[in-house]
């Protein structure tokens, strides 16, 4: 968001800090559409989070009726109270006559965020999504206010709002382009009394009639609708094409819009879309009930359909325990002969994956074949009556209270494994403060050694100029190790570990250029000027144990140094 696009008293405010209408303290920019700016703020006296909408200045330039729709805008939506509405606070002008309104803000994403990030959200979650903005839309519709201008856009999710059974609670934004029923007819005019020919709403979720200029109805929002729930359930652009006058030509069109995906949907779903974006008005849903009941319908379908296969589940799981329940006689209890083995681990998998005993997605294995349980007949037969059965890893006890067991067995299952991924990330966190200290103390350590050598080994330098080139190699370093490509999350490993093995390098990298260009000079000055950093301390920081380390440094240093001069023809 530009600093231009706002009113000048809010360019000053926002620069000086101060608070707008002696209340809102101004925090940052959240977007900026055509005809508006929104700001993110904060009511000081009330300590709530607000969301300051501002009609742009170049926007009133070119068109001064804009304003009047601005305040059409808040005199409609102060009407709308549902929880899926965003509530206005407040309203009115600054002292430039820029219109304003108070709105609540909202925590989450746009819709058109989440499909981009996500593709799909799933048919359920889409349904619950749908119903929530239906809500929105029959309060607005009762009011006879048509929003016009419905997109994924002007639709926040987010689960920093109340929850509801879905998880996500739905806000419908912007109603900035409503209008009333009664006054479609109306146009607004310019000041040379001419009527605007400019339509209100986005070409890619426009209805028809939108787009001829007509009037408008509930089934245009609905048809606004209809495509932003197909793009939820698939991921899918309604309409991929760019190009306005493409779009409006789809959108007209007398065969159904081509939407992508649509056939993979289930069939009651796909009746919806296509009812809901049929071409004309009087083909779709006349009201948000009828949209409403279809959807409903629809989530009750799929929840008696997935009773259904768990019943039929259960009852196969009943019907397999009992026609493997052997009936041995006195004699073969005793004997062993009586001990069904269990089935193979190939079954058990299938029976134990998931809770109830029902692998997602299908029903038990079939039970075993009679060859099959003739041959485990047989291998348990000779075994003597002293021998226990012994005990499957899945705890598959042939009885009717084989399900409930097998729950109990994946419960514990499910809290071992969440201790273990518990125990598992306090050890990965130990362990990235283990590499956190580890890097530092090689970064400090290195450093203060290549501190002392460098800068010792320049006395011929200024004392600024003895700190720069003593500190450089270290900024070096940390610069080399932010060009280093490795896909670790955690900082310890992406930048702290090459940082410490890189000023090591430079270090080395240091002292060998002293040692070869210069090793008499920079020996000589090591042994009469090692301490020149701590010249200027006073008394108190002058402590003794760093002065022996420095000079113990450096004059191992200079020792090395004072070897490799006799060695370099360019030193004598």
């Amino acid at each position: 968001m530009t600093q231009t696009s706002l009113p000048p008293s809010l360019q000053k405010l926002s620069k000086e800090g101060g608070l707008f209408e002696g209340k809102y303290k101004l925090l940052r920019p959240l977007g900026e559409g055509s005809f508006a700016s929104v700001l993110h703020a904060r009511h000081e006296a009330m300590d709530r989070d607000v969301a300051l909408k501002f009609l742009r200045t170049d926007v009133i330039k070119a068109h001064p009726e804009a304003a009047e729709r601005f305040l059409m805008e808040v005199r409609l939506s102060s009407r709308l109270t549902s929880p899926h509405t965003v509530t206005i606070f407040d309203f009115g002008q600054t002292s430039e006559q820029i219109p304003f309104m108070v709105m609540e803000y909202v925590e989450g994403r746009p819709l058109d965020y989440a499909i981009d990030k996500y593709g799909s959200l799933g048919l359920k979650r889409s349904i619950r999504i749908t119903l929530q903005i239906l809500d929105s839309l029959e309060e607005a519709h009762s009011h006879r206010i048509i929003h016009r201008d419905l997109k994924p856009a002007n639709i926040m999710v987010g689960k920093g709002m109340k929850k509801k059974k879905s998880g996500v609670h739905t806000k419908v934004l912007d109603f900035g382009v409503a209008k009333l029923v009664e006054q479609a007819e109306e146009k607004l005019k310019t000041e040379q009394g001419r009527q605007s020919t400019q339509f209100i709403g986005t070409p890619r979720y426009m209805s028809p009639e939108q787009i001829l200029g007509q009037e408008v109805s509930p089934a245009s929002d609905l048809y606004s609708l209809g495509l932003i729930f197909f793009e939820m359930c698939t991921g899918e652009e309604s309409i991929p094409q760019e190009n306005v006058a493409e779009v409006a030509q789809a959108h007209l069109a007398e065969e159904r819009l081509a939407l992508k995906g649509l056939d993979a949907l289930p069939t009651v779903l796909g009746d919806i879309i296509l009812t809901a974006t049929a071409r004309h008005a009087r083909d779709r849903f006349s009201d948000v009930e009828q949209f409403r009941n279809a959807l409903e319908s629809a989530l009750e379908k799929g929840k008696q359909k997935h009773k259904k296969a768990v019943s039929v589940a259960d009852e196969s799981m009943k019907k397999k325990a009992v026609d493997q329940e052997p009936t041995p006689s006195k004699s073969d209890v005793f004997s062993g002969a009586g001990y069904i083995a269990l089935p193979d681990e190939e079954e058990l998998e299938d029976v134990s994956s998931t809770p109830g005993g029902v692998a997602k997605g299908r029903l038990p294995s079939p039970a075993p074949t009679r060859k099959k349980e003739k041959k485990h007949r047989r291998k348990s037969s000779g075994a003597s009556s002293g021998r226990k059965a012994q005990k499957s890893s899945g705890n598959l006890d042939l009885d009717m209270d084989s399900v409930q067991e097998q729950k109990r067995d994946r419960a514990r299952k499910r809290r071992k494994m969440y201790h273990q991924k518990a125990r598992q990330k306090r050890q990965d966190s130990s362990g990235a403060m283990q590499r956190w200290a580890g890097s530092v103390a090689v970064v400090l350590v290195a450093g203060f050694i290549c501190f002392v050598i460098v800068g010792g080994a320049l006395s011929l330098l200024a004392t600024p100029m003895r700190w720069a080139m003593a500190v450089l190699p270290v900024g070096l370093a940390f610069v080399w190790a932010q060009f280093s490509e490795n896909a670790y999350r955690d900082t310890a490993r992406r930048i702290m570990i090459p940082w410490a093995k890189r000023t090591v390098t430079m270090v080395m990298v240091s002292i060998l250029i002293l040692t070869i260009v210069m090793p008499a000079e920079a020996g000589q000055s090591l042994e009469n000027d090692a301490l020149w950093f701590m010249a200027g301390w006073p008394d108190a920081l002058q402590m003794e144990w760093l002065a022996t380390s420095v000079q113990w440094i450096c004059d191992l240093a200079a020792w090395v140094m004072g070897h490799v001069s006799s060695l370099v023809p360019w030193s004598l």
